[in-house]
Formats: structure tokens, sequence, C-alpha cells
């Protein structure tokens, strides 16, 4: 290991004297010693929360406007997705194009998503953006290049780690859990058979950690998957990033299979390209499962294109009044064609458009014909959802108790059907998603100590409050501007799931109310957001909080 400074010039060339590292050869041994130990989980927890906690003590940075695209084509990096990279060899061998966005696998019973469409740029799915993570990154943190002291006793905490020569100062933080979690995996499999289904249990294990495990061999081994996704799960929610961490840590987990596919690894059972591929698909499916994009994408595109639109037109008529606009140039091309149809959505009307013009799209090639469809399927989209931006009559006060109410109000015709069933019987199952006016939560609501916050999101000033009533134990949001804009609020329930639930998006400058989040027992903490929607979102949110006002553990 290099010492600062211990450097020579000579002409053009330098010289660097190097020493052993901690200075005894036996003491310091690396990672791979300790495989089957069962101090691992806790060599990696130390290690992986060392990385976030000491490396980026001070440091809370984003990459803003990431899409999934992007983002696994800079974790991989270009060459491995050139021709002759074992990658695209292993694909072409395989019959995988890049135009499939779902794969049957053997071993699997469903069809698992296809990396190589997720990181195509013409990929309908992988052009979601969103803001990740970046940070101090070592970038080839695996099991030969973390050394641990034995002297005496096992100490993590003393670790020394070596080979900087990939250290990136503007990283994705999420890449070296995710990298040494596929480096410990390639040293679990030389006991096993890799296209056996003890194999693929490993793999459920990595690509879904909060999972029971399956398999009574792996019980070490999810432990200390889960101790490495806990210990960059635990740094993200003290910065109220939790939401965010464990989704790109799927992203990350699937690049580094898609790294280390094409490298010689000794001592396994068979080739691991297929379950290096396998292990990236799954992570993959996974991450959209948990984000709801299968799902609700194409419903999402239709939605955004109309509320941008009218937001638009909204701002013609009003004249300087400042919006917050959906940006919708990542979002214009045709949704995906899967091979499993997407799930229904309430407008059937929308989506039966939307097969309709992309299909008639795809065979136009011309520029302005393609400009003129698009304009088209807005007008269409306009009359077909004009709803969504019915100017809201809806004004959030606080009464002289401190309580919310509402003036003039009237609950949404949905939960009229659930009245009062939340503060009669409060559950997450009668009290999620509910409005709280309608479910009568309102009279004995109070903010919670703590739970204000006001900040700046794209040069509007937002205010945020989280409220909580004992009679519903639900908390939910209540945010406004201090000026007309198009904004949202929603509550976030600390539940280690990215669960949010939001209020519709309106064009106005008073208090507007999220729907419920239930506490479960007064064990579960919340943070209220107030969301611009943008190109680029921006958020305005208070802290984690129980509804004591303390901050969950």
């Amino acid at each position: 290991m290099a010492k600062s400074g211990d450097t020579e010039r000579l002409k053009n060339w330098a010289v660097i004297f190097m020493e052993i590292a901690g200075g005894d050869i036996e003491n310091y041994r690396p990672m791979d010693d300790y495989v089957r130990n069962p101090v691992l989980a806790n060599i990696c927890e130390t290690v992986t929360g060392s990385l976030l906690n000491d490396w980026n003590r001070d440091i809370l940075d984003f990459r803003s406007n990431v899409s999934i695209s992007e983002f696994l084509r800079d974790s991989i990096g270009e060459k491995r997705l050139c021709e002759d990279s074992p990658l695209i060899r292993y694909a072409k061998d395989a019959d995988i194009s890049v135009q499939d966005v779902w794969l049957r696998r053997e071993g699997w019973d469903q069809k698992l998503v296809n990396p190589l469409a997720l990181m195509s740029s013409d990929s309908y799915l992988g052009a979601h953006r969103f803001d990740a993570f970046i940070g101090r990154v070592h970038s080839d943190f695996n099991v030969r290049n973390i050394l641990i002291p034995t002297y005496l006793k096992v100490s993590p905490e003393d670790y020394i780690f070596i080979d900087y020569g990939g250290f990136n100062a503007n990283g994705l933080l999420t890449w070296d859990q995710m990298y040494l979690l596929v480096s410990l995996a390639t040293r679990w499999l030389r006991d096993i058979d890799l296209s056996s289904s003890k194999a693929r249990s490993l793999i459920r294990c990595l690509a879904n950690h909060q999972a029971d495990n399956e398999d009574p061999d792996f019980e070490k081994e999810h432990e200390v998957i889960r101790s490495v996704f806990h210990a960059g799960y635990k740094w993200a929610a003290s910065k109220s990033y939790g939401d965010r961490w464990v989704p790109q840590c799927h992203l990350s987990l699937a690049a580094a299979a898609l790294v280390f596919l094409g490298r010689d690894i000794p001592n396994l059972h068979g080739p691991i390209d297929g379950w290096l591929f396998d292990l990236a698909a799954v992570a993959l499916t996974e991450y959209l499962q948990i984000t709801n994009l299968e799902s609700n994408k194409v419903s999402d595109l239709s939605n955004t294109l109309a509320k941008a639109s009218h937001a638009q037109r909204r701002q013609e008529l009003e004249g300087s009044m400042p919006v917050a606009g959906v940006g919708i140039a990542s979002q214009t091309a045709s949704p995906p064609s899967l091979e499993r149809p997407p799930a229904p959505t309430s407008r059937p009307s929308t989506h039966l458009i939307w097969t309709w013009t992309s299909r008639a799209s795809a065979l136009c090639r011309h520029a302005a014909l393609r400009l003129v469809i698009f304009c088209g399927i807005v007008f269409l989209l306009i009359i077909v959802s004009g709803d969504y931006y019915r100017p809201s009559t809806e004004h959030f006060i606080p009464n002289s108790r401190g309580s919310l109410v509402a003036t003039p109000s009237s609950p949404p015709p949905e939960t009229i059907s659930h009245a009062t069933e939340c503060s009669d019987h409060p559950s997450g199952m009668s009290c999620d998603n509910q409005d709280p006016v309608a479910q009568g939560c309102t009279e004995d609501a109070v903010v919670v100590p703590g739970g204000g916050n006001s900040g700046m999101a794209s040069q509007v000033h937002l205010e945020v409050k989280l409220w909580w009533s004992s009679r519903c134990q639900s908390f939910w949001a209540a945010a406004r501007p201090r000026e007309k804009v198009y904004f949202q609020s929603y509550v976030e329930p600390d539940r280690h799931n990215a669960q949010r639930f939001f209020s519709t998006q309106r064009l106005q400058a008073d208090w507007l109310v999220s729907p419920m989040a239930h506490s479960d027992s007064y064990r579960i903490g919340a943070k209220a957001c107030a969301l611009l929607s943008g190109s680029v979102p921006k958020w305005v949110c208070t802290q984690m909080l129980l509804p004591d006002g303390k901050t969950p553990s």
C-alpha cells in the first residue's frame, strides 16, 4: 500500500515505494479468508457502513435526472457493451435480443426483464428518470481488496482498503456495496452446481433481501446480504432519503453482476455467466416491482402528457403565473410492446388511444408526420382526461384548537363508502390512502412536534407540515406554496419499502392535504413532503418522525 508522499520523480518517470499493509503480512488477511466465518456479517456491515459514514461523512449529493439506462450503462462501462465484449457474446450465444423486453430463463417460472433491453437508449422502461446518490466510491470493492487484522482478535473496525486505482470522487454510491455482494457470491457458489435450484435460491437472497430465506443452507449468507443492505439503508435514512436507497441498490446489483460476467473465476462447478445474467435479470425485475414501473408506466405516461399539456394551456391563459410544469422531453417514446399486457388502468380508453398510436407511429419515419400524430394524441388525452386539473375548492386551515378543518370541502366519491371506518377501527387496511376529513380524523389532529419545514424548490417557497391523529393512529401531510403553482403533498411512512401516499396534483396557493398513512400502533414514523413536478422533480420534506416528535430508531 503506497504511503502519501512516498514518490520520487525521475525525469518522465515516477517511482512509488510500497510497504506491507498494516506492517504485518500475517496479521492483515483479505476478506476472502472470512467467507465462511461467522463474523462475516459484522465485517461487511462495518466496512460498507464506513464507506458511507466516514468516506462520505459530510457529503449528500445526487446526479439529477438520471435514467435507468444511463445508470446501468455508466456502471457497466461502454467497453463492456461493445460488439466483442463477453456480455454481448453471451447474449448472442444465448439467443437474447435487445428487442426482447421480457425473457424466459431456464429454471425460472416467471418471465424476467431483459437487462440489455433496459440499457438500450430506445428502452421505454429504461427512460424512467430519478436522482442517483453520488459520492466517494472505491470502485473495485472486492473480497481481495479489504484487509482485516486478526492479531489477538478479528477487528473489522481496523480494516485497510487497498487498490485505489479506480477511486471515483463522484461515483454512484450504491456501487461498492453491491459489487462486494457479487464478489462474495462468487465464493459462496464454489460448492454449488450453478444450474441447480440452490444456485437460484442464492439469486433470490441477493435480489430480495427483505423476503424470508427459503433455503436453510443460506442462513449465514442471508444474514451477510441483509447486513450490507442495512448499513446503506441506515445511512440514507439518516439523511431522510431511505426510500431511494434500496431501489438504486437493485440497479447496482444488476450492473455488478454483468461486470463480473465473462471473468475467469476459479473453483466453480460449471460456467457462471448464465447465473450472473440471471442475477442481473432478477434484480432488475425486482426493481420494476418495488418501484411499480412494470404496471404503471403506460398509464403514468398518459397522465403525464395530459397534465403537462393542461399546465401549458393554463400558463398561456394566466400570463406570467409561475407554473411547475411536468417535463415530457424524455417521455415521448411509444409505450413498450411487452409480451405480457400492462396492468389495466382506470381509463381504458386512454390505453386504447396509446396502443393504436404507438403502432401507427412505428410505421412513420418522417419527423413532421410524427409531430402531427403527437399533437393529436395530446389533444385526445386532454379530452379523455380533462378532469385531472379541475381547480381545487378545498382550503385547509387550522381551527382554534390547532386541528385541521376543511372549508368548503366534499370528500372524493371513493372515500365516502369508507367514511369513519378508519376512525372506528384504525388499521393499515382501513386508514392507508384514505382522506383524513372524510374519515373523521381531523377533530383531534395536531402537528407532530418538530414536524414542520419550509424551503425553496424551483424558486417556489413551500411550507409543509406533518399531521397526526391519535383517534385514527395515522399521519398525513399538508403543504402550501406562497404563490399559485402545480404541486402535490405526500406522506411517507417509515416502512422500508419506498411507499408514499400522494394527494392529487393541484393548481393553487392554499393548503393541500395528502391521504393518510397508518402508524402500526405508533411503531412506524413518517415524514411529510411537498413536491413540484418538473423535468427534475423538487422536494421539501420534514424529518422522519414518530407521533411524539422523536426520530425512529
